[in-house]
Formats: structure tokens, sequence, C-alpha cells
């Protein structure tokens, strides 16, 4: 480095100019004059101490790192107005980022998401669900570190083959397009949330491809099948299934969504309505369902005895009136689907039954009309309670 000078000054031009100080600035030589001499040994003296202080400085690094930092400065050049403190500063900031990314174990990520879930009001079986899902896939890698988590492993997870619910073990079962779907929603919302809080610096599961999903047509119950359900409904505990089964097959409530969560205040026979509010409707949203003539026969008795709509062990309850009424294996959410296909079948307008069933009147076209015939409808709505059973009706008009 080429130390300042101070040297007397001669130019036939500026003879008011007496002294000269040099110096080196940015890798180039800079030159200022001076009238007076006190004037420029003051300057003189300023920037012999800056490059004290710097030539102090580096003298202590190594011949390398003088280098390395001459290349950094040429290599700066063409961005004006970036400084190679800005570059290290910027540098060091994504170096403790990733420090802290690597430090978070899967378990404890885990625990913060399904707790920030639950913050957020996230129903019950919505966390269980999500709890359920995103153990299964971590099984074995809680004390890992979440950003070990890579593509490969989700990809292997979402596109595995099925499980079995009661050990949890792989089964010889492909997986359908609805459950890769399902799985990679799952992990997608987890590394979103944890990209979202900077854990990781990309989602592993963006981008997975599931096979196609084939929209099965919804199966209903016949005439005869429904007869033989409220039969075995009906003699089974006393009827202490009744009421689920009327307002699932002739109020088309939803099983899981809704029925579970719905209870007798938000019933009334008087205006023969049901109210489905925000925490009961599956959407949150307030509904009112109209309840059919034949559904009130069946239902009131068991209003005055105040029969629980969702007793306890009701899984275990449905799976033996099924069993008895012969409906095994039972049809997904079927008798909701035999309520709206009787629905539309009835001559009701699309736009009504969707009001009255939550859904819209495009999936209700797309996915139910044509399911039933009026015949058969006015059969259905035509099922009211007897003395001893549920009413019969010609072959004919319950095919």
């Amino acid at each position: 480095m080429n130390e300042p000078t101070l040297t007397p000054y001669q130019n036939k031009q500026a003879p008011h100019l007496k002294y000269r100080v040099r110096w080196v600035e940015g890798g180039k030589e800079r030159k200022k004059f001076f009238r007076t001499n006190d004037k420029a040994r003051a300057f003189y003296n300023l920037r012999k101490q800056e490059f004290s202080r710097i030539g102090a400085q580096a003298g202590s690094m190594t011949d390398d790192q003088r280098l390395e930092a001459l290349d950094c400065y040429k290599r700066l050049q063409q961005w004006e107005g970036v400084t190679l403190r800005d570059c290290v500063d910027r540098m060091l900031k994504e170096l403790e980022h990733n420090r802290k990314q690597k430090s978070i174990t899967v378990a404890d990520a885990l625990d913060k998401f399904l707790d920030w879930k639950r913050r957020s009001n996230k129903r019950d079986r919505t966390i269980t669900s999500l709890e359920h899902e995103l153990s299964a896939f971590f099984s074995g890698r809680l004390n890992k570190q979440l950003g070990t988590i890579g593509r490969k492993a989700c990809e292997a997870w979402i596109l595995g083959p099925v499980r079995d619910r009661t050990t949890g073990a792989n089964t010889s079962n492909p997986s359908t397009g609805r459950t890769q779907r399902n799985r990679k929603a799952r992990l997608h919302a987890f590394f979103a949330w944890a990209l979202k809080k900077k854990f990781i610096d990309t989602n592993p599961a963006q981008g997975i491809e599931c096979a196609e999903l084939e929209e099965a047509e919804p199966e209903i119950l016949t005439i005869d099948e429904c007869r033989r359900l409220l039969a075995a409904t009906q003699a089974f505990d006393d009827g202490v299934m009744m009421p689920y089964t009327i307002l699932g097959l002739f109020c088309g409530i939803r099983p899981e969504k809704e029925l579970e969560r719905l209870t007798w205040d938000c019933i009334s026979i008087e205006e023969e309505i049901i109210t489905l509010r925000g925490a009961a409707a599956k959407v949150r949203s307030r509904r009112i369902v109209e309840i059919p003539p034949n559904a009130l026969a069946w239902i009131a008795p068991y209003v005055v005895k105040g029969t629980p709509i969702h007793p306890p062990n009701t899984r275990k309850k449905l799976e033996a009136i099924r069993e008895s009424a012969g409906l095994v294996p039972w049809k997904y959410d079927v008798m909701r689907h035999t309520a709206l296909s009787a629905r539309l079948a009835e001559g009701r307008s699309e736009g009504e039954v969707a009001t009255w069933a939550g859904n819209s009147p495009e999936e209700l076209h797309k996915r139910y009309k044509g399911l039933m015939t009026r015949k058969q409808a006015q059969a259905f709505w035509a099922i009211v309670p007897t003395e001893s059973n549920v009413v019969q009706f010609e072959s004919e008009a319950t095919a």
C-alpha cells in the first residue's frame, strides 16, 4: 500500500495552490491541493492516521485473505452501491437462519404445528386426523432434524400402499387416488406451515403427482333396503339409533360431520325444521333443513323420550344394525345420498335442494341427478311408521 504524501506544489496556471497531498483510495490515486501549509498538513495527518489504522489491520491478514478481499472488491465493481459489508451481512443472516432451521427436530415442529391448529379453533376430528396421519409418516423420524426430511420420503409415503387400520402396518394393497390426495394434503399443510415459520427452505411435498382420481357414482339405498334398515334399527335396543337413522336417511344430515354434533335443541317439531348452526354444520355456516312429513312421524316419539341423537358407541351399534338388515358392506354416506337423490327426483329444483342439503347446485346435478325415478321417490317419502313396523309397498313401487 502507498502511504499518503505531502509535497510542495507549483503550477503557473494555479499559482495560488502551494501544497499537494497524495493518497490511495478505492485502488486509485487521489490528489488534493491547498493554499497554506497548515491546511495541507491537517488533511495529510488525517490520511496518515487512516492509513496507519488500515495498514495495521491489514497486517493481521494472511496473503491469501488479502488476495481474496481484493478479488471480492473487484467482482463487486459491476454492482453500483453494493458494498462488501452488505454482502457479508446478508450471508451471515442466511447462515444463522440455516443454523436455526437445522436445530428444530421433527417432534418439536409437529408439537408446535398441532398446538397452532388447536389455537386456531380447528375441530377435534380435524386435529385428530392430522395427528394420526402425520405421526404415522414421521414414525421413526421424530428425533431427526426437520430439514433432513426430503421429497423422496414424502413421495414414498404419499404413493405407498394402504395401511391396516388395526396394526398400522403396510398391506399389499396399493393406495387409491383419494388416499394419495388425502396424504398429500396433510403433509403439504404441515410443511407449508413449517416453510412459513422458516424452519425449512422448501416444501418437500410440493408438486408430487398423485394417481388419477376416479369419481365413483354415489350409491343409494333401494326402497326395500330402506325398509329393512328402519325395521332393524327399530328392533335394536328399544330404537336407540332411530333418531340418528331418521335424520340421516330422510333429512340428509351428514353422518360424521353433522349428526354427531346435532342436539335436540336444534330441532323444532312445531316449526318442522332443523337448525344446523356454525358449530354443527360441516362448513360452519348456519343452515335450515326442512323436516319431511314422514321423518316427523318417525322421529316424534323419540323427541318425547329424549333419545340421544348420537349415543355412546354409535359405530358399534350401527354395525350391528346393518348386519342385521343385511346391508354389509355398508355403502359410504349412503343415507344422505338417498335423501338427496329422492329430493331431486320428486321434482324440486336443484337450487332448492342445494340449500336444503348444504351442497352446490352444480354438485347435485353432477352427482345425484337421475339416481332415482319419480315413482321411487314417491315410495321413499311415503315410508311412515305403523304400530308394528314399516309400511309395506307394492313391489312395482319399490323396484
